[in-house]
């Protein structure tokens, strides 16, 4: 097994089987610094082939060490170049969108085949949740009340707060009130993908749960 290398270059390493020592291979890869959660991360790798030969690239999606052939890869990987055919000079470059928060590997080889290797590489990525700022979760109280079909008087009548608890997730609480009504409530917003919320809300005597799988929907 091949340990990453976490600047993202990699370390170059030639492995047994080469034909011939004096012929002129390389390779590098890089990737994206910072990759977040669903957003676009672009991976990167060039170098140089003399005779023609294949570039493979693959994303570890637990962050292991790189198998040594394309062909010793786990099952839990993802395919970013598969047997591309290269010959001289070369770059291979695309935008990745990473799904998973945590640590994730990536392993670059050149070769003739998946089982023959002159060069592989290994770059490590720490994969951040998505950053939710306060703003937008303010405003998701907001949102949700209208698209729960509450008056307008009620959303603009608004108060609200949120508390960051993580990266990607607040706690809310809001009231609304003016003569004849009154509103209060509380819960968590996160992100992922999208925006999601679940709120407890008490108005009128009565309790409702709004989330973003329920919105349309009357809260009489």
């Amino acid at each position: 097994m091949i340990a990453p290398d976490a600047s993202g270059a990699g370390i170059d390493t030639h492995l047994a089987g080469v034909p011939d020592q004096d012929a002129d291979v390389s390779l590098d890869l890089f990737v994206g610094r910072n990759p977040e959660a669903y957003k676009r991360a672009p991976i990167r790798a060039e170098g140089f082939a003399e005779v023609p030969l294949e570039l493979w690239v693959y994303e570890d999606l637990r962050g292991s060490a790189c198998s040594s052939t394309p062909a010793g890869r786990s099952s839990r990987t993802r395919l970013v170049f598969g047997g591309l055919n290269v010959n001289g000079a070369f770059v291979a470059a695309r935008f990745l969108t990473m799904r998973k928060p945590g640590r994730h590997t990536f392993c670059a080889y050149l070769g003739p085949d998946q089982d023959t290797v002159f060069n592989v590489l290994g770059a490590a990525r720490q994969v951040r949740r998505p950053l939710l700022r306060a703003g937008r979760a303010r405003r998701t109280v907001a949102t949700a009340l209208r698209r729960h079909e509450f008056a307008d008087r009620v959303v603009a009548s608004l108060r609200r707060g949120c508390d960051r608890r993580s990266r990607s997730k607040f706690q809310c609480r809001f009231s609304s009130a003016f003569p004849g009504f009154r509103l209060s409530g509380n819960g968590p917003v996160g992100l992922k993908r999208r925006v999601s919320y679940r709120f407890q809300v008490f108005a009128q005597g009565r309790t409702f749960v709004l989330t973003d799988e329920n919105e349309g929907r009357s809260p009489g």
